[in-house]
């Protein structure tokens, strides 16, 4: 984690503490609800830039073409025949998929396919949002920032906290409902 972003952090945990604790009677130094969240909204602000710029420079050094940014910031990178059905909300897909860090330490790699409805949770919210992009039989690179992936947490297991991971996803089988 840079230098940077764990300042951030520290300063969001303080700012919380300050917040969380006080008190009508309180004589030290405190901080309005209106300007915590202000210094939310500009550490937030200030965090998405800092990982808008590592994915673009990610994009850069691994020469992708043609790799686009949804509103939400998902950055993706959809191949292949479009004239399988294509996944919508409450569509049942089946799909294989891994998933590295943008260094390339793999973190996920199942041999068995995954099946979800789209729309109801259980995978990652860039995920969702990538799957109602793309028909059956479609390959898939999504570049999914904190805040669409697993956030400040990470996983607990592979993906650690605040990472932008890489997920490559072949979307094998699409059943409307």
């Amino acid at each position: 984690m840079s230098r940077r972003v764990l300042f951030l952090v520290v300063c969001v945990v303080a700012m919380l503490m300050l917040v969380a604790c006080r008190r009508s009677q309180s004589t030290g130094p405190s901080i309005s609800r209106s300007e915590a969240k202000e210094l939310l909204m500009r550490i937030n602000q200030t965090l998405s830039t800092d990982d808008r710029v590592a994915i673009e420079q990610y994009i850069e050094q691994s020469g992708l073409q043609g790799v686009r940014q949804s509103p939400t910031g998902l950055f993706y990178l959809i191949e292949g025949d479009t004239s399988g059905q294509r996944a919508a909300l409450n569509s049942v897909v089946e799909y294989r998929y891994s998933i590295t860090l943008l260094d390339s330490t793999e973190c996920y790699a199942p041999a068995e396919p995954k099946q979800i409805m789209v729309g109801k949770g259980g995978v990652e919210s860039g995920v969702e949002e990538a799957l109602q992009l793309m028909h059956e039989g479609q390959r898939a690179m999504l570049i999914i920032p904190p805040h669409l992936a697993h956030g400040l947490a990470g996983d607990g297991q592979q993906i650690p906290p605040r990472a932008i991971i890489v997920y490559r996803i072949e979307l094998m089988s699409v059943v409307a409902r």
